[in-house]
Protein backbone atom coordinates (compact mmCIF):
# COMPACT_ATOMS: atom_id res chain seq x y z
CA UNK A 1 0.00 0.00 0.00
CA UNK A 2 1.23 3.47 -0.91
CA UNK A 3 0.86 6.45 1.41
CA UNK A 4 0.02 9.76 -0.26
CA UNK A 5 0.56 13.24 1.16
CA UNK A 6 -2.39 15.19 -0.24
CA UNK A 7 -2.09 19.00 -0.15
CA UNK A 8 -5.17 21.17 -0.62
CA UNK A 9 -7.85 23.40 0.88
CA UNK A 10 -9.61 20.42 2.42
CA UNK A 11 -11.73 22.23 5.00
CA UNK A 12 -12.38 25.68 3.50
CA UNK A 13 -15.83 27.17 4.02
CA UNK A 14 -15.81 28.24 0.38
CA UNK A 15 -16.76 24.73 -0.72
CA UNK A 16 -15.31 24.92 -4.21
CA UNK A 17 -11.91 23.92 -2.87
CA UNK A 18 -13.03 20.96 -0.71
CA UNK A 19 -15.04 19.86 -3.77
CA UNK A 20 -11.85 19.77 -5.84
CA UNK A 21 -10.08 17.77 -3.13
CA UNK A 22 -12.82 15.16 -2.84
CA UNK A 23 -13.19 14.72 -6.61
CA UNK A 24 -9.43 14.45 -7.17
CA UNK A 25 -9.02 11.91 -4.37
CA UNK A 26 -11.85 9.79 -5.84
CA UNK A 27 -10.57 9.90 -9.41
CA UNK A 28 -6.98 9.08 -8.45
CA UNK A 29 -8.11 6.21 -6.24
CA UNK A 30 -10.16 4.77 -9.09
CA UNK A 31 -7.16 4.73 -11.40
CA UNK A 32 -4.34 3.79 -9.01
CA UNK A 33 -3.16 0.18 -9.36
CA UNK A 34 -3.24 -0.52 -5.60
CA UNK A 35 -4.90 0.59 -2.38
CA UNK A 36 -3.60 3.84 -0.91
CA UNK A 37 -3.62 5.66 2.41
CA UNK A 38 -4.18 9.42 2.07
CA UNK A 39 -2.69 11.87 4.57
CA UNK A 40 -4.23 15.36 4.31
CA UNK A 41 -2.00 18.44 4.38
CA UNK A 42 -3.69 21.82 4.69
CA UNK A 43 -2.90 24.85 2.55
CA UNK A 44 -4.78 27.19 4.88
CA UNK A 45 -3.59 25.93 8.28
CA UNK A 46 -0.16 24.51 7.61
CA UNK A 47 0.28 23.12 11.12
CA UNK A 48 -3.03 21.27 11.39
CA UNK A 49 -2.45 17.68 12.46
CA UNK A 50 0.89 18.33 14.13
CA UNK A 51 1.52 17.30 17.71
CA UNK A 52 1.21 20.35 20.00
CA UNK A 53 4.80 20.18 21.19
CA UNK A 54 6.69 23.25 22.37
CA UNK A 55 8.82 23.12 19.24
CA UNK A 56 5.85 22.99 16.87
CA UNK A 57 4.05 25.77 18.72
CA UNK A 58 7.18 27.92 18.52
CA UNK A 59 7.61 27.29 14.77
CA UNK A 60 3.96 28.18 14.16
CA UNK A 61 4.32 31.41 16.13
CA UNK A 62 7.46 32.29 14.18
CA UNK A 63 5.59 31.90 10.87
CA UNK A 64 2.98 34.38 12.10
CA UNK A 65 5.66 36.71 13.44
CA UNK A 66 7.61 36.87 10.18
CA UNK A 67 4.40 37.43 8.23
CA UNK A 68 3.73 40.51 10.36
CA UNK A 69 7.32 41.67 10.00
CA UNK A 70 7.07 41.39 6.21
CA UNK A 71 4.19 43.90 6.19
CA UNK A 72 6.39 46.56 7.77
CA UNK A 73 9.80 45.58 6.37
CA UNK A 74 9.12 43.92 2.98
CA UNK A 75 12.39 42.08 2.59
CA UNK A 76 12.44 38.88 0.57
CA UNK A 77 14.35 37.08 3.31
CA UNK A 78 11.19 36.90 5.47
CA UNK A 79 9.37 34.93 2.76
CA UNK A 80 12.28 32.55 2.44
CA UNK A 81 12.35 32.01 6.20
CA UNK A 82 8.60 31.32 6.27
CA UNK A 83 8.93 28.69 3.55
CA UNK A 84 11.64 26.99 5.60
CA UNK A 85 9.54 27.07 8.78
CA UNK A 86 6.39 25.70 7.14
CA UNK A 87 8.43 23.00 5.38
CA UNK A 88 9.67 21.86 8.79
CA UNK A 89 6.08 21.51 9.90
CA UNK A 90 5.08 19.55 6.80
CA UNK A 91 8.20 17.40 6.95
CA UNK A 92 7.36 16.14 10.44
CA UNK A 93 4.26 14.43 8.95
CA UNK A 94 5.97 12.92 5.89
CA UNK A 95 7.39 9.80 7.55
CA UNK A 96 6.56 6.71 5.49
CA UNK A 97 4.94 8.81 2.72
CA UNK A 98 5.59 7.56 -0.83
CA UNK A 99 4.06 10.25 -3.05
CA UNK A 100 2.89 13.84 -2.87
CA UNK A 101 -0.19 15.11 -4.73
CA UNK A 102 -1.31 18.75 -4.82
CA UNK A 103 -5.08 18.82 -5.29
CA UNK A 104 -5.23 21.85 -7.55
CA UNK A 105 -7.54 24.81 -7.73
CA UNK A 106 -6.25 28.36 -7.46
CA UNK A 107 -2.89 27.67 -5.82
CA UNK A 108 -0.23 29.20 -8.10
CA UNK A 109 -1.04 32.54 -6.51
CA UNK A 110 1.22 35.11 -4.91
CA UNK A 111 -0.71 38.39 -4.82
CA UNK A 112 -4.00 37.89 -3.00
CA UNK A 113 -3.56 34.95 -0.66
CA UNK A 114 -0.81 32.72 0.65
CA UNK A 115 -1.17 29.48 -1.27
CA UNK A 116 2.33 30.16 -2.64
CA UNK A 117 3.74 29.56 0.84
CA UNK A 118 2.15 26.14 1.30
CA UNK A 119 3.02 24.98 -2.22
CA UNK A 120 6.67 25.98 -1.91
CA UNK A 121 7.02 24.48 1.57
CA UNK A 122 5.31 21.23 0.56
CA UNK A 123 7.60 20.72 -2.45
CA UNK A 124 10.65 21.56 -0.35
CA UNK A 125 9.64 19.19 2.46
CA UNK A 126 8.89 16.34 0.03
CA UNK A 127 12.18 16.91 -1.74
CA UNK A 128 14.06 16.60 1.54
CA UNK A 129 12.35 13.23 2.08
CA UNK A 130 12.94 12.16 -1.56
CA UNK A 131 9.19 12.09 -2.26
CA UNK A 132 8.04 12.70 -5.86
CA UNK A 133 5.25 15.26 -6.29
CA UNK A 134 2.62 15.94 -8.93
CA UNK A 135 0.49 19.08 -9.14
CA UNK A 136 -3.02 18.54 -10.46
CA UNK A 137 -5.15 21.02 -12.48
CA UNK A 138 -3.60 24.04 -10.79
CA UNK A 139 -4.97 27.51 -11.27
CA UNK A 140 -2.32 30.02 -12.37
CA UNK A 141 -2.80 33.62 -11.28
CA UNK A 142 -0.21 35.27 -13.46
CA UNK A 143 3.53 35.76 -13.60
CA UNK A 144 5.69 38.65 -12.44
CA UNK A 145 9.44 38.18 -12.73
CA UNK A 146 9.98 41.07 -10.27
CA UNK A 147 7.79 39.63 -7.51
CA UNK A 148 9.77 37.61 -4.99
CA UNK A 149 6.89 35.32 -4.04
CA UNK A 150 6.43 34.55 -7.73
CA UNK A 151 10.16 33.86 -7.98
CA UNK A 152 9.91 31.41 -5.08
CA UNK A 153 7.04 29.58 -6.77
CA UNK A 154 9.05 29.36 -9.98
CA UNK A 155 12.09 28.10 -8.08
CA UNK A 156 10.21 25.28 -6.32
CA UNK A 157 8.09 24.27 -9.32
CA UNK A 158 11.40 23.52 -11.03
CA UNK A 159 12.57 21.25 -8.21
CA UNK A 160 13.59 17.79 -9.45
CA UNK A 161 11.01 15.98 -7.31
CA UNK A 162 8.16 17.78 -9.15
CA UNK A 163 7.45 15.13 -11.79
CA UNK A 164 4.28 16.36 -13.48
CA UNK A 165 2.06 19.48 -13.52
CA UNK A 166 -1.34 20.01 -15.10
CA UNK A 167 -3.17 23.34 -15.23
CA UNK A 168 -6.80 24.30 -15.71
CA UNK A 169 -5.73 27.81 -16.73
CA UNK A 170 -3.20 29.32 -19.12
CA UNK A 171 -0.49 26.78 -19.89
CA UNK A 172 1.74 29.45 -21.45
CA UNK A 173 1.81 31.33 -18.15
CA UNK A 174 2.65 28.11 -16.32
CA UNK A 175 5.55 27.58 -18.70
CA UNK A 176 7.01 30.90 -17.55
CA UNK A 177 7.32 29.38 -14.09
CA UNK A 178 9.15 26.32 -15.39
CA UNK A 179 11.26 27.90 -18.14
CA UNK A 180 14.47 26.93 -16.32
CA UNK A 181 13.23 23.33 -16.45
CA UNK A 182 11.79 23.13 -19.99
CA UNK A 183 11.57 19.33 -20.10
CA UNK A 184 9.22 19.14 -17.13
CA UNK A 185 5.97 17.34 -18.02
CA UNK A 186 3.15 19.90 -18.26
CA UNK A 187 -0.39 19.49 -19.53
CA UNK A 188 -3.55 21.57 -19.91
CA UNK A 189 -6.76 20.09 -18.47
CA UNK A 190 -10.23 21.03 -17.31
CA UNK A 191 -11.14 21.64 -13.67
CA UNK A 192 -11.82 18.18 -12.15
CA UNK A 193 -15.00 19.42 -10.44
CA UNK A 194 -16.82 18.74 -13.75
CA UNK A 195 -17.12 15.13 -12.55
CA UNK A 196 -19.04 16.03 -9.37
CA UNK A 197 -22.54 15.12 -10.61
CA UNK A 198 -21.47 11.54 -11.36
CA UNK A 199 -19.25 11.11 -8.30
CA UNK A 200 -21.92 12.36 -5.88
CA UNK A 201 -24.77 10.80 -7.94
CA UNK A 202 -26.80 14.02 -7.95
CA UNK A 203 -28.89 15.05 -10.97
CA UNK A 204 -30.68 18.29 -11.79
CA UNK A 205 -34.39 18.92 -11.19
CA UNK A 206 -35.71 19.20 -14.77
CA UNK A 207 -39.04 20.64 -13.56
CA UNK A 208 -37.55 23.53 -11.58
CA UNK A 209 -38.88 27.08 -12.13
CA UNK A 210 -36.41 28.74 -9.76
CA UNK A 211 -33.28 30.68 -10.68
CA UNK A 212 -30.44 30.53 -8.18
CA UNK A 213 -28.59 33.79 -7.54
CA UNK A 214 -25.09 33.17 -6.19
CA UNK A 215 -23.79 35.79 -3.78
CA UNK A 216 -20.24 37.04 -3.49
CA UNK A 217 -18.78 39.55 -1.03
CA UNK A 218 -18.66 43.10 -2.40
CA UNK A 219 -15.07 43.73 -1.26
CA UNK A 220 -13.80 40.98 -3.61
CA UNK A 221 -13.22 43.72 -6.18
CA UNK A 222 -10.86 45.64 -3.91
CA UNK A 223 -8.92 42.49 -3.08
CA UNK A 224 -8.43 41.62 -6.74
CA UNK A 225 -7.89 45.21 -7.92
CA UNK A 226 -10.90 45.03 -10.23
CA UNK A 227 -12.10 48.46 -11.40
CA UNK A 228 -15.67 48.09 -10.20
CA UNK A 229 -17.38 49.83 -7.32
CA UNK A 230 -18.54 47.10 -4.99
CA UNK A 231 -21.29 49.39 -3.69
CA UNK A 232 -23.13 48.78 -6.98
CA UNK A 233 -23.25 45.02 -6.41
CA UNK A 234 -26.33 45.04 -4.16
CA UNK A 235 -28.20 47.03 -6.81
CA UNK A 236 -27.17 44.46 -9.41
CA UNK A 237 -28.55 41.62 -7.28
CA UNK A 238 -31.81 43.52 -6.68
CA UNK A 239 -32.21 44.16 -10.41
CA UNK A 240 -31.51 40.48 -11.20
CA UNK A 241 -34.44 39.54 -8.94
CA UNK A 242 -36.74 41.95 -10.78
CA UNK A 243 -35.60 40.72 -14.21
CA UNK A 244 -36.31 37.12 -13.19
CA UNK A 245 -39.77 38.07 -11.95
CA UNK A 246 -40.54 39.65 -15.33
CA UNK A 247 -40.14 36.17 -16.83
CA UNK A 248 -42.63 34.68 -14.34
CA UNK A 249 -39.89 32.67 -12.64
CA UNK A 250 -38.93 32.42 -8.99
CA UNK A 251 -35.54 33.38 -7.58
CA UNK A 252 -33.53 32.27 -4.58
CA UNK A 253 -30.18 33.35 -3.18
CA UNK A 254 -27.42 30.89 -2.33
CA UNK A 255 -23.71 30.89 -1.51
CA UNK A 256 -20.82 28.48 -1.98
CA UNK A 257 -20.61 28.24 1.80
CA UNK A 258 -18.35 31.20 2.56
CA UNK A 259 -19.99 33.25 5.36
CA UNK A 260 -18.26 36.40 4.09
CA UNK A 261 -20.55 36.29 1.06
CA UNK A 262 -23.50 36.97 3.38
CA UNK A 263 -22.25 40.43 4.35
CA UNK A 264 -24.06 41.97 1.37
CA UNK A 265 -27.47 40.58 2.42
CA UNK A 266 -28.64 43.52 4.59
CA UNK A 267 -28.15 45.96 1.72
CA UNK A 268 -30.03 43.69 -0.73
CA UNK A 269 -32.86 43.40 1.80
CA UNK A 270 -33.01 47.18 2.14
CA UNK A 271 -33.23 47.62 -1.64
CA UNK A 272 -35.87 44.89 -2.06
CA UNK A 273 -37.81 46.07 0.98
CA UNK A 274 -38.09 42.58 2.47
CA UNK A 275 -36.19 39.83 4.21
CA UNK A 276 -34.55 37.19 2.03
CA UNK A 277 -33.57 33.59 2.68
CA UNK A 278 -30.11 32.50 1.53
CA UNK A 279 -29.32 28.82 1.13
CA UNK A 280 -25.86 28.34 2.65
CA UNK A 281 -24.40 24.85 2.27
CA UNK A 282 -22.10 23.37 4.90
CA UNK A 283 -20.98 20.37 2.84
CA UNK A 284 -20.00 19.71 -0.75
CA UNK A 285 -23.03 17.45 -1.19
CA UNK A 286 -25.34 20.26 -0.06
CA UNK A 287 -23.76 22.70 -2.51
CA UNK A 288 -24.27 20.33 -5.45
CA UNK A 289 -27.84 19.55 -4.35
CA UNK A 290 -28.73 23.24 -4.07
CA UNK A 291 -27.49 24.02 -7.59
CA UNK A 292 -29.22 20.87 -8.91
CA UNK A 293 -32.55 22.31 -7.68
CA UNK A 294 -32.36 25.33 -10.03
CA UNK A 295 -33.47 25.92 -13.60
CA UNK A 296 -30.36 28.08 -14.03
CA UNK A 297 -27.99 30.22 -11.98
CA UNK A 298 -26.70 33.79 -12.07
CA UNK A 299 -23.50 33.61 -10.07
CA UNK A 300 -19.99 34.89 -9.51
CA UNK A 301 -18.19 32.06 -7.76
CA UNK A 302 -16.34 29.91 -10.26
CA UNK A 303 -17.19 26.55 -8.74
CA UNK A 304 -20.91 27.18 -8.61
CA UNK A 305 -20.61 27.57 -12.39
CA UNK A 306 -18.53 24.39 -12.69
CA UNK A 307 -21.03 22.44 -10.59
CA UNK A 308 -23.80 23.79 -12.83
CA UNK A 309 -21.85 22.59 -15.86
CA UNK A 310 -21.51 19.13 -14.34
CA UNK A 311 -25.28 19.05 -13.72
CA UNK A 312 -26.14 20.55 -17.14
CA UNK A 313 -27.71 23.58 -15.44
CA UNK A 314 -27.32 26.84 -17.42
CA UNK A 315 -25.09 29.44 -15.76
CA UNK A 316 -24.15 33.08 -16.19
CA UNK A 317 -21.50 34.92 -14.18
CA UNK A 318 -19.62 38.20 -14.12
CA UNK A 319 -15.86 38.22 -14.53
CA UNK A 320 -14.10 39.63 -11.46
CA UNK A 321 -11.07 37.40 -12.03
CA UNK A 322 -9.44 36.08 -15.17
CA UNK A 323 -9.94 32.47 -14.08
CA UNK A 324 -13.70 32.87 -14.62
CA UNK A 325 -13.23 34.18 -18.16
CA UNK A 326 -10.86 31.30 -18.82
CA UNK A 327 -13.49 28.82 -17.65
CA UNK A 328 -16.00 30.36 -20.06
CA UNK A 329 -13.58 29.98 -22.95
CA UNK A 330 -12.84 26.37 -21.98
CA UNK A 331 -16.51 25.36 -22.31
CA UNK A 332 -17.17 27.61 -25.35
CA UNK A 333 -19.58 29.83 -23.42
CA UNK A 334 -17.66 33.10 -23.45
CA UNK A 335 -20.80 35.24 -23.77
CA UNK A 336 -22.13 33.79 -20.51
CA UNK A 337 -19.16 35.21 -18.59
CA UNK A 338 -19.68 38.95 -18.70
CA UNK A 339 -17.00 41.63 -18.28
CA UNK A 340 -17.69 44.09 -15.48
CA UNK A 341 -17.76 46.98 -17.98
CA UNK A 342 -20.79 45.42 -19.70
CA UNK A 343 -22.48 44.04 -16.61
CA UNK A 344 -26.22 44.58 -16.18
CA UNK A 345 -28.99 42.51 -14.66
CA UNK A 346 -30.96 42.60 -17.91
CA UNK A 347 -28.02 41.22 -19.90
CA UNK A 348 -27.32 38.50 -17.33
CA UNK A 349 -30.88 37.21 -17.17
CA UNK A 350 -31.45 37.52 -20.92
CA UNK A 351 -28.25 35.57 -21.63
CA UNK A 352 -29.29 32.88 -19.14
CA UNK A 353 -32.78 32.57 -20.63
CA UNK A 354 -31.33 31.78 -24.06
CA UNK A 355 -29.80 28.61 -22.59
CA UNK A 356 -33.00 27.19 -21.10
CA UNK A 357 -33.63 23.81 -22.66
CA UNK A 358 -30.16 23.64 -24.23
CA UNK A 359 -27.39 21.29 -23.18
CA UNK A 360 -23.72 22.09 -22.98
CA UNK A 361 -21.73 20.76 -25.93
CA UNK A 362 -21.61 17.00 -25.17
CA UNK A 363 -18.71 16.30 -27.55
CA UNK A 364 -16.57 18.98 -25.94
CA UNK A 365 -17.49 17.70 -22.48
CA UNK A 366 -16.35 14.19 -23.39
CA UNK A 367 -13.07 15.56 -24.75
CA UNK A 368 -12.37 17.48 -21.55
CA UNK A 369 -13.31 14.49 -19.37
CA UNK A 370 -11.04 12.17 -21.32
CA UNK A 371 -8.23 14.71 -21.28
CA UNK A 372 -8.41 15.07 -17.52
CA UNK A 373 -8.50 11.33 -16.89
CA UNK A 374 -5.56 10.87 -19.26
CA UNK A 375 -3.67 13.46 -17.19
CA UNK A 376 -4.39 11.47 -14.02
CA UNK A 377 -2.90 8.41 -15.71
CA UNK A 378 0.17 10.45 -16.72
CA UNK A 379 0.56 11.75 -13.17
CA UNK A 380 0.31 8.22 -11.74
CA UNK A 381 2.83 6.98 -14.30
CA UNK A 382 5.23 9.75 -13.27
CA UNK A 383 4.85 8.79 -9.61
CA UNK A 384 5.26 5.06 -10.26
CA UNK A 385 8.43 5.62 -12.26
CA UNK A 386 9.91 7.66 -9.43
CA UNK A 387 8.77 5.68 -6.41
CA UNK A 388 11.07 5.36 -3.41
Amino acid sequence: MKTIAFLGYHTDQNLGDPLICQVVETLFKERLPEDTDWRFFQLRNHFEGLAKTKKNKLVEKLVVFFRKVSHYVPWSIWDKIRVQLVSWGYRSRLRDVDWGIVAGGGIIHYRFHESWLGVCAFIKACNCERIPVVLNAVGVEGFDSENYKCKLLSHFLCYPNVRYISTRDDIETLKLYTKSSPRKKINRVIDPAIFCSDIFTIKKDTSSKTIGIGLIRSNIFNDYRTHYDGQHLANYYKDVCLEIQKRNLDWEFFTNGNPEDLTIVPEIERLLGKKIIVKTPSTVTELISIIASYKGIVSARMHSCIVAYSLDVPAVAFVWNEKIAFWGRNIQKEDNYINMEKLSAALSVETLSHDFGNEYNPVLRKQWEKGYLDSVDQAISALLSNSK
